[in-house]
Protein backbone atom coordinates (compact mmCIF):
# COMPACT_ATOMS: atom_id res chain seq x y z
CA UNK A 1 0.00 0.00 0.00
CA UNK A 2 1.36 3.21 -1.22
CA UNK A 3 2.62 5.63 1.62
CA UNK A 4 2.61 9.10 1.07
CA UNK A 5 1.48 12.44 3.37
CA UNK A 6 -1.49 13.34 2.19
CA UNK A 7 -4.93 13.67 4.07
CA UNK A 8 -6.56 12.71 0.83
CA UNK A 9 -5.13 9.37 1.35
CA UNK A 10 -6.50 6.98 3.78
CA UNK A 11 -4.52 4.90 5.91
CA UNK A 12 -3.66 1.06 5.23
CA UNK A 13 -5.46 0.30 8.08
CA UNK A 14 -8.52 2.23 6.69
CA UNK A 15 -9.03 0.25 3.96
CA UNK A 16 -12.62 -1.32 4.24
CA UNK A 17 -13.60 -5.11 4.35
CA UNK A 18 -15.78 -4.78 1.73
CA UNK A 19 -13.03 -3.61 -0.84
CA UNK A 20 -10.89 -6.20 0.48
CA UNK A 21 -13.37 -8.76 0.05
CA UNK A 22 -14.21 -7.35 -3.42
CA UNK A 23 -10.09 -7.43 -4.28
CA UNK A 24 -10.34 -10.92 -3.37
CA UNK A 25 -13.33 -12.05 -5.76
CA UNK A 26 -12.00 -10.20 -8.12
CA UNK A 27 -8.46 -11.98 -7.98
CA UNK A 28 -10.59 -15.47 -7.90
CA UNK A 29 -12.07 -13.76 -10.98
CA UNK A 30 -9.22 -13.59 -12.73
CA UNK A 31 -7.61 -17.17 -12.03
CA UNK A 32 -10.94 -19.14 -12.83
CA UNK A 33 -10.90 -17.04 -16.61
CA UNK A 34 -6.84 -17.71 -16.59
CA UNK A 35 -7.55 -21.21 -15.60
CA UNK A 36 -9.64 -21.78 -18.77
CA UNK A 37 -6.93 -21.34 -22.28
CA UNK A 38 -9.56 -20.85 -25.01
CA UNK A 39 -11.39 -18.13 -23.22
CA UNK A 40 -8.85 -16.68 -21.42
CA UNK A 41 -7.02 -15.79 -25.29
CA UNK A 42 -9.96 -14.99 -26.81
CA UNK A 43 -10.63 -12.59 -24.27
CA UNK A 44 -7.18 -11.25 -24.55
CA UNK A 45 -7.04 -10.68 -28.19
CA UNK A 46 -10.09 -9.46 -28.05
CA UNK A 47 -9.88 -6.20 -25.45
CA UNK A 48 -5.77 -5.86 -25.80
CA UNK A 49 -5.49 -6.96 -29.35
CA UNK A 50 -2.68 -9.83 -27.72
CA UNK A 51 -2.33 -12.88 -29.26
CA UNK A 52 -0.72 -16.37 -28.14
CA UNK A 53 2.72 -14.67 -27.11
CA UNK A 54 5.21 -15.46 -24.36
CA UNK A 55 4.02 -12.26 -22.51
CA UNK A 56 0.16 -13.72 -22.66
CA UNK A 57 1.83 -16.69 -21.69
CA UNK A 58 3.45 -15.73 -18.48
CA UNK A 59 0.72 -13.83 -17.45
CA UNK A 60 -1.60 -16.83 -17.62
CA UNK A 61 0.81 -18.64 -15.83
CA UNK A 62 0.68 -15.78 -12.85
CA UNK A 63 -3.24 -15.53 -12.50
CA UNK A 64 -4.19 -19.48 -12.79
CA UNK A 65 -1.71 -20.07 -10.01
CA UNK A 66 -2.67 -17.03 -7.88
CA UNK A 67 1.28 -15.79 -7.96
CA UNK A 68 -0.16 -12.53 -9.69
CA UNK A 69 0.71 -9.71 -8.20
CA UNK A 70 -2.13 -6.66 -8.04
CA UNK A 71 -1.33 -2.87 -7.63
CA UNK A 72 -1.81 -1.13 -4.38
CA UNK A 73 -5.46 0.30 -3.58
CA UNK A 74 -5.78 3.33 -2.32
CA UNK A 75 -8.57 5.16 -1.38
CA UNK A 76 -9.37 8.93 -1.94
CA UNK A 77 -11.50 11.26 -0.68
CA UNK A 78 -14.16 11.97 -3.38
CA UNK A 79 -13.23 15.48 -4.39
CA UNK A 80 -9.90 14.35 -5.22
CA UNK A 81 -11.34 11.59 -7.47
CA UNK A 82 -12.60 14.53 -9.00
CA UNK A 83 -16.10 12.84 -10.00
CA UNK A 84 -14.12 9.08 -11.07
CA UNK A 85 -15.50 5.85 -9.14
CA UNK A 86 -11.96 4.10 -9.48
CA UNK A 87 -8.84 4.86 -11.72
CA UNK A 88 -5.58 3.39 -12.39
CA UNK A 89 -2.18 4.54 -12.85
CA UNK A 90 0.98 3.03 -14.41
CA UNK A 91 3.19 5.31 -11.20
CA UNK A 92 1.26 6.58 -8.36
CA UNK A 93 2.47 8.22 -5.58
CA UNK A 94 5.14 5.65 -4.67
CA UNK A 95 6.04 5.27 -8.45
CA UNK A 96 4.47 1.47 -8.74
CA UNK A 97 1.44 0.87 -10.41
CA UNK A 98 -1.67 1.73 -8.03
CA UNK A 99 -5.60 1.64 -8.46
CA UNK A 100 -7.28 4.56 -6.66
CA UNK A 101 -11.19 3.88 -5.48
CA UNK A 102 -13.62 7.24 -4.35
CA UNK A 103 -14.28 6.98 -0.46
CA UNK A 104 -17.76 9.42 -1.29
CA UNK A 105 -18.74 6.18 -3.46
CA UNK A 106 -17.96 3.50 -1.69
CA UNK A 107 -20.19 4.65 1.05
CA UNK A 108 -22.97 3.76 -0.93
CA UNK A 109 -21.31 1.21 -3.57
CA UNK A 110 -22.88 -2.26 -3.45
CA UNK A 111 -20.32 -5.67 -3.30
CA UNK A 112 -20.70 -6.38 -6.78
CA UNK A 113 -19.91 -2.38 -8.20
CA UNK A 114 -16.81 -2.78 -6.40
CA UNK A 115 -15.73 -5.65 -7.63
CA UNK A 116 -16.82 -4.40 -11.13
CA UNK A 117 -14.75 -1.43 -10.74
CA UNK A 118 -11.49 -3.15 -9.35
CA UNK A 119 -12.03 -5.54 -12.55
CA UNK A 120 -12.08 -2.91 -14.58
CA UNK A 121 -8.77 -0.63 -13.32
CA UNK A 122 -7.26 -4.43 -12.93
CA UNK A 123 -8.03 -4.68 -16.79
CA UNK A 124 -5.85 -1.63 -17.22
CA UNK A 125 -2.88 -3.24 -15.10
CA UNK A 126 -3.41 -6.09 -17.24
CA UNK A 127 -3.14 -3.94 -20.56
CA UNK A 128 0.34 -2.16 -19.06
CA UNK A 129 1.60 -5.60 -18.71
CA UNK A 130 0.68 -6.58 -21.86
CA UNK A 131 1.19 -3.90 -24.05
CA UNK A 132 4.08 -1.63 -22.11
CA UNK A 133 2.64 2.02 -22.79
CA UNK A 134 1.10 1.35 -25.79
CA UNK A 135 -2.37 2.31 -24.48
CA UNK A 136 -5.32 -0.41 -25.80
CA UNK A 137 -7.67 1.59 -28.04
CA UNK A 138 -10.78 3.32 -25.88
CA UNK A 139 -11.58 2.18 -22.51
CA UNK A 140 -10.19 -1.50 -22.68
CA UNK A 141 -10.70 -1.43 -18.52
CA UNK A 142 -14.33 -1.38 -18.35
CA UNK A 143 -14.69 -3.82 -21.89
CA UNK A 144 -12.52 -6.04 -20.10
CA UNK A 145 -14.85 -6.03 -16.68
CA UNK A 146 -18.17 -6.36 -18.66
CA UNK A 147 -16.87 -9.22 -20.54
CA UNK A 148 -15.19 -11.17 -17.73
CA UNK A 149 -18.11 -10.78 -15.88
CA UNK A 150 -20.83 -12.44 -18.96
CA UNK A 151 -22.08 -9.14 -20.20
CA UNK A 152 -21.92 -7.24 -23.58
CA UNK A 153 -19.94 -3.76 -23.12
CA UNK A 154 -21.51 -0.63 -24.46
CA UNK A 155 -19.64 -0.06 -28.25
CA UNK A 156 -18.63 3.51 -26.90
CA UNK A 157 -15.71 1.58 -25.33
CA UNK A 158 -13.95 1.36 -28.34
CA UNK A 159 -13.45 4.61 -28.52
CA UNK A 160 -14.10 6.44 -25.28
CA UNK A 161 -11.03 8.59 -23.78
CA UNK A 162 -10.78 7.12 -20.17
CA UNK A 163 -8.36 9.07 -19.03
CA UNK A 164 -8.42 12.16 -16.60
CA UNK A 165 -5.60 14.23 -14.24
CA UNK A 166 -6.29 14.26 -10.17
CA UNK A 167 -4.01 15.69 -7.81
CA UNK A 168 -2.87 13.33 -5.40
CA UNK A 169 0.28 14.85 -2.66
CA UNK A 170 0.62 17.97 -4.85
CA UNK A 171 1.49 15.96 -7.79
CA UNK A 172 -0.69 15.55 -11.05
CA UNK A 173 -1.55 11.67 -11.88
CA UNK A 174 -2.85 10.85 -15.12
CA UNK A 175 -5.39 7.97 -14.49
CA UNK A 176 -7.36 5.72 -16.50
CA UNK A 177 -10.68 6.29 -14.57
CA UNK A 178 -14.01 4.50 -14.09
CA UNK A 179 -16.53 6.88 -15.02
CA UNK A 180 -20.52 7.04 -12.98
CA UNK A 181 -22.56 5.32 -15.17
CA UNK A 182 -20.45 3.17 -16.42
CA UNK A 183 -20.90 0.30 -13.30
CA UNK A 184 -25.05 -0.58 -13.57
CA UNK A 185 -26.36 -2.83 -11.09
CA UNK A 186 -29.49 -4.07 -13.68
CA UNK A 187 -26.86 -4.64 -15.98
CA UNK A 188 -24.77 -7.35 -13.79
CA UNK A 189 -27.83 -8.96 -12.20
CA UNK A 190 -28.68 -10.05 -15.70
CA UNK A 191 -25.12 -11.26 -16.58
CA UNK A 192 -24.28 -14.54 -17.20
CA UNK A 193 -21.83 -15.11 -14.89
CA UNK A 194 -18.80 -16.29 -17.62
CA UNK A 195 -17.12 -14.97 -20.26
CA UNK A 196 -18.50 -13.16 -22.96
CA UNK A 197 -16.61 -12.75 -26.13
CA UNK A 198 -18.28 -10.33 -28.61
CA UNK A 199 -16.53 -11.31 -31.77
CA UNK A 200 -17.68 -14.87 -31.12
CA UNK A 201 -21.24 -16.78 -31.76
Amino acid sequence: MAQVMNSAILSPSELQPPVRRALVSALDTLSAWAAESSAYHALLLEVFGMGATPIAAALREELASGRFAPPAVVVLDGPTMAGALGGFTSAGPNGAETIFLNRSWLATASAPQIEAVLLEELGHALDLRLNGSQDSPGDEGERFSALIRGLTPSASTASENDQRWIQVDGSALLIEAAAPGSIDLSDIAGGTGGFVITGQA
